[in-house]
């Protein structure tokens, strides 16, 4: 793999013979879309799918994928999923040398694309389903295009891919040798996934929303009754029309002698019955996305929610960048390696982990290394910190190091002196220059 570069000194890959390759033998083309079962689904219907899912002889995942792609409407569980998968997306990533630790930024630059985040995207999406098997199309420089094969097509158990259900039948193993090249499969083949361990939760939630949606169609309006002396059916036929017009305009003309009562509903709390049912549910549901309850709720104390975004980010988030890494040194870049890109075994893949230290704590760290004598690269002090640094300071007598240091320290905090108090807040600091 070689590189361009362009006017503006950005590197970009350019393709070579080797690095050109098309799957003619694509699974994912040759797959038969089909109409998905969109009923109303119950515990039953969960129930026998995960019993197809389990069955020895003949398993089938198309039910139960069903099912996961139904209750994806749900609002709460696709922010949590969304929240639980932005904590690791979001970290910027780099390609080292296993050997030296010094950073490839040719390689870095193939990966910081938009088929790279697919494919991430699609291996922490196998937590939630319990596998991905993810193909690729296409190799042509850094375009390279990959596709998730429908998980409702997909038999991990027997690893095959049934292109039609109607022909059953019909099916590629997809362990065969010859899409060793294009393929990635991606979880546990027994794996069902964490949606399964709240498919309840989400159908329950779903029917007292329904029921609730009921109970305010009878109960939310007042009652409106009318009494009258008169036994004329004509009048009453006219009250019954000005008591139905009632709800609509809130006035009406009735006859002579005719009382118009509206009774509210005694009991002012019966919301909250299908309230904190929903509440429990949705609480469930978060517990098993994102470790906690308290990162999608406005009304609590601020260090519980702050313990539950640690939950998230250093334990759950933790084992994603962890899993990831896994996936993307002991499959991908071999694989990429195949195709003719420049990948060695020594090149590692890894998750960026330092810039998740605050700008008050990363500060504070760099500071009292440069008390110590320590002298720090000013380009890499001026990215960090977004402080632009002009030039040394030399004072005739003084050790160079010690002078350097310390000069160092001293552009940061005489030339902005405000900057200190911005990293204390956890914010980048944006050069007046720059912002006028």
């Amino acid at each position: 793999m070689t590189f361009n570069t362009n006017n503006n000194n950005i590197l970009s890959p350019k393709a070579t013979g080797k690095a050109k390759h098309t799957n003619d033998l694509a699974i994912v083309e040759r797959i038969v879309k089909q109409f998905k079962d969109n009923s109303r689904k119950d515990i039953k219907n969960w129930r026998i799918a995960i019993q197809a899912a389990e069955s020895p002889e003949k398993p089938r995942r198309d039910l139960l994928m069903d099912i996961y792609e139904d209750i994806l409407t749900d609002a709460h569980l696709y922010s949590q999923m969304e929240l639980r998968k932005s904590a690791t997306l979001n970290t910027p990533f780099q390609v080292i040398n296993g050997k030296s630790g010094e950073l490839d930024r040719h390689k870095t630059y193939l990966l910081n694309s938009k088929w790279f985040y697919d494919f991430l995207e699609h291996a922490l999406d196998s937590r939630f389903y319990g596998y991905s098997l993810v193909e690729f199309i296409s190799f042509d420089g850094n375009k390279i295009k990959n596709s998730l094969i429908p998980r409702r097509n997909v038999i991990p158990n027997t690893k095959q891919v049934v292109l039609d259900w109607k022909k059953s039948d019909v099916r590629i193993n997809y362990a065969d040798p010859k899409f060793e090249d294009w393929l990635l499969p991606i979880g546990n083949n027994n794996d069902l996934g964490v949606l399964n361990k709240i498919v309840p939760n989400l159908i329950w939630k779903r029917n007292i929303m329904q029921t609730w949606a009921e109970f305010c169609e009878r109960f939310g309006i007042p009652l409106i009754t009318a009494t009258t002396t008169k036994q004329d059916t004509d009048i009453l036929d006219l009250i019954d029309d000005m008591l139905d017009q009632l709800g609509e305009v809130a006035h009406a003309v009735f006859p002579e002698g005719t009382t118009v009562e509206i009774k509210d509903a005694n009991r002012t709390d019966a919301y909250m019955v299908f309230d904190k049912k929903i509440k429990r549910n949705n609480d469930e549901i978060s517990k098993a996305i994102t470790g906690g309850t308290m990162l999608s709720s406005g009304d609590n104390a601020g260090s519980q929610s702050q313990v539950h975004e640690r939950n998230l980010v250093e334990r759950l988030g933790g084992a994603d960048k962890r899993f990831l890494t896994f996936i993307t040194n002991d499959y991908l870049l071999p694989l990429l390696a195949k195709k003719g890109y420049d990948f060695t075994p020594n090149d590692k893949f890894v998750f960026n982990l330092s810039t998740e230290l605050g700008l008050s704590t990363h500060f504070d760290i760099v500071k009292d290394m440069m008390d110590e004598g320590l002298e720090i690269e000013q380009s890499w002090l001026s990215k960090t910190f977004n402080v632009p640094i002009t030039g040394k300071r030399v004072i005739p007598g003084q050790n160079q190091n010690s002078i350097n240091s310390k000069q160092q320290k001293d552009d940061i905090e005489a030339l902005l002196p405000e900057s200190k108090q911005l990293f204390k807040n956890g914010i980048s600091y944006i050069s007046k220059k720059n912002i006028t």
